[in-house]
């Protein structure tokens, strides 16, 4: 199976970043990773979480992972080390402060050929005119990894996607924040 990911914001605490110390530090910012490296011009910013507008939980509750526009995956240090090793090749580790805490904010650069991504039942999701991804995609399942996390050019690579092998390793160590939206692979 393959998944796009998508934070758990019912459950568990949003993150962001702090806008004013992010622009400080990197003038030049844009949110737009779009599978682009960052790591050569890369600052260390302060990020925090917030009760988001979805968030039904009494207490304050912060993931090992969450999502930050879309496609970027945030990492606590127990997540990073659980994860590290079988996602390095796919992309790079952008550190980032919250509450003087280590986190890393993981860029996907790996993008998957266009010839393992099946369009035949693709419609692109828009709404009040703003691209919002691609339903409906397929992906061959053959060329990839165990655990594999990837964006997609036909996606406009905006989410992230992973493998069945990475949701496995997530729930087998019982991190936390993120939730498993199967595109279907075959």
């Amino acid at each position: 199976m393959i998944y796009q990911l998508e934070a758990d914001f019912e459950t568990f605490y949003s993150f962001d970043f702090d806008v004013e110390d992010l622009l400080e530090k990197m003038p030049g910012y844009s949110q737009r990773f779009r599978a682009k490296a960052r790591l050569p011009g890369w600052v260390e910013p302060q990020g925090g979480f917030y009760k988001g507008s979805g968030f039904i939980g009494d207490v304050e509750c912060i993931p090992d992972i969450s999502i930050w526009a879309l496609g970027n995956l945030l990492l606590n240090e127990r997540a990073y080390e659980v994860l590290s090793d079988h996602i390095d090749g796919a992309g790079e580790f952008l550190p980032v402060q919250v509450d003087d805490k280590q986190y890393y904010m993981f860029n996907t650069l790996h993008v998957l050929s266009s010839q393992v991504v099946d369009l035949t039942d693709a419609v692109e999701v828009i709404d009040s005119g703003v691209h919002l991804g691609v339903s409906g995609l397929k992906v061959i399942e053959d060329d990839l990894n165990d655990v594999d996390v990837f964006k997609m050019k036909e996606e406009k690579l905006i989410h992230s996607f992973v493998t069945d092998g990475f949701k496995r390793l997530c729930n087998d160590t019982g991190l936390t924040g993120l939730s498993f939206r199967s595109i279907n692979g075959v």
